[in-house]
Formats: C-alpha cells, structure tokens, sequence
C-alpha cells in the first residue's frame, strides 16, 4: 500500500512490513526521489481502466 503522499511504500500485514524493511524500499534515495516526481506529476502512474 502507498501512503497518501505517494511517497512510502507501507507494509500492511507482518509480512509486507518486513519485506518493505528487508528490500530498503522507503530508503533515504528513493523517498527523496519519489518526492520530486510527486512534484514533478510523474508519481504514482496513472491507473488504466
């Protein structure tokens, strides 16, 4: 699940939280990185239908 900025990637089961720790997936880069494609409106993608 994302959190509502877009910008975290949040575990929601015992499982997903410890892959979203063990894979680094909210390291330092990528979550400074998410931020300027948040601004930019590159982040999230968009759903197709």
């Amino acid at each position: 699940m994302w959190s509502t900025s877009g910008i975290a990637i949040i575990g929601v089961t015992p499982i997903g939280r410890a892959t979203v720790a063990t894979l680094s997936l909210n390291n330092e880069f990528i979550t400074i990185t998410r931020t300027f494609w948040v601004a930019a409106g590159w982040w999230p993608p968009a759903v197709a239908d």
